[in-house]
């Protein structure tokens, strides 16, 4: 073996060792030294498309994450298996030679970049003691900062914030507000709640209610009263690493849970939920309410540590790929014509039905008429677009079916051709009928 070859097989080897040292270290401290998972990231990225900042000279140590290879190597681009020491030896001796080898490939998101192609090199120039190495950036606009030794969980929740404030404006609605979480998906749990009071809401009002008049009653009538029970009880006090929202959400997840351990109503309030740990454990018992809910519900005990999959470092945001449907089936609904169209809300409690008539109907105004108001002749009218069409949108409960005609000009009554089912009426006509 020449000597290029048993220094680079020497270095592999101690290179193999660290990584062992660090893999303890983590398990002792908690810490994740994982590289961050490229792909996991990117689907949080609201630009796709990166831009070629040319050949440059990156820090080493600004290296977090990779493209598919995130489980070959730790965060000190250290080696986490024998099978790589073929490929990583090559390198080594490549890089002692006149040669050297090419530039490294990386993708840039603020101050830190993942690795698109060159693992192998990056990993031998940090065992070489190098600082820097040369590579080829794309960069993608800066979005969330991420630092060097941020773990996927930290990063996932500053994207998740981000995307929750950009939705609901809720720091420009309640400046006063502080909503923080200490796991990933939590903020599309609360999405979720607010979409749902929005569609309660509208029901109700038999108008479609805007979102931020929604978001600003879910903070006052849902979210704050449940915190300041929390924060007033002291209920947070053997859960120190974790947040009020962390135990909102709690009690939201393990609503059924909690409902069935308290003997509450089925249909109590978050509200209702949280005076009844407050009222059986103020007095001084808060060390037994921690046991209790730990022995209640095992590992999921408030708040929960991690959506993660323990056998993959990725997080599966399953909301988004609802959305990612729904935006889907939208436009292919659209496409075909189809003038009735269902968009669901996360929980499935509430539907969004889209109904529209053509422009051929030849009207000045029209009204849509059902069970869900009471067959009222004025509640629900129709907008009329530009193009002569009309269209309304109607949060309507799930697991149910729904009469319904259209009123043209107070006079004449439609059906929709798109409907679900057609049913027989007292008049000896049909009447549509909906299914959600």
């Amino acid at each position: 073996m020449t000597d290029e070859k048993t220094t680079a097989l020497n270095e592999f080897k101690q290179a193999r060792r660290q990584a062992r040292r660090r893999q303890l270290v983590a398990r002792l401290s908690g810490r994740d030294l994982q590289l961050l998972p490229f792909e996991t990231i990117r689907a949080q990225l609201k630009q796709r498309n990166p831009m070629y900042r040319g050949i440059q000279q990156i820090p080493i140590r600004k290296i977090v994450g990779s493209v598919g290879r995130y489980r070959e190597f730790n965060r000190g681009l250290q080696p986490l298996n024998d099978s790589l020491q073929a490929r990583w030896v090559n390198v080594h001796s490549l890089a002692t030679a006149a040669e050297g080898w090419p530039p490294i490939e990386v993708y840039q998101i603020g101050d830190v970049y993942f690795i698109k192609d060159g693992n192998h090199r990056a990993s031998v120039a940090k065992a070489m003691g190098n600082e820097t190495i040369e590579a080829h950036v794309w960069q993608f606009p800066e979005e969330v900062q991420i630092g060097p030794d941020d773990s996927l969980d930290e990063v996932l929740i500053r994207f998740g914030r981000r995307n929750f404030l950009e939705a609901t404006h809720l720091d420009t609605l309640r400046p006063e507000q502080d909503i923080e979480v200490t796991t990933p998906g939590r903020f599309t749990e609360l999405l979720a709640q607010i979409e749902d009071l929005q569609a309660q809401l509208s029901y109700i009002d038999r108008q479609e209610m805007p979102y931020a008049e929604a978001v600003a009653a879910w903070y006052d009538i849902i979210y704050l009263p449940v915190v300041q029970i929390i924060r007033e009880a002291g209920l947070l006090v053997n859960f120190p690493e974790r947040t009020e929202t962390d135990l909102f959400v709690w009690l939201s997840i393990h609503r059924d849970a909690v409902i069935a351990q308290f003997g509450l109503d089925a249909n109590s309030s978050l509200e209702v939920m949280a005076r009844a740990l407050a009222h059986q454990y103020k007095e001084g018992s808060l060390d037994k309410l921690a046991r209790h809910v730990l022995r209640l519900f095992g590992q999921e005990a408030p708040p929960p540590w991690r959506i993660l999959d323990q056998s993959d470092s990725t997080v599966t945001i399953e909301y988004d790929e609802d959305e990612q449907d729904r935006q889907e089936t939208e436009v292919k609904m659209y496409e075909e014509n189809i003038m009735l169209v269902k968009n669901y809300t996360k929980t499935r409690n509430f539907c969004r039905v889209t109904f529209k008539l053509p422009a051929e109907v030849s009207a000045e105004t029209v009204h849509l008429v059902g069970d869900f108001n009471d067959w009222d002749t004025t509640s629900h009218p129709m907008k009329k677009l530009k193009d002569g069409s009309f269209s309304l949108t109607v949060s309507l409960p799930t697991e149910q079916s729904y009469r319904f005609r259209y009123l043209l000009d107070g006079e004449r009554w439609d059906n929709d051709w798109a409907a679900d089912a057609y049913v027989p009426n007292e008049f000896g006509s049909d009447d549509s009928l909906i299914k959600v």
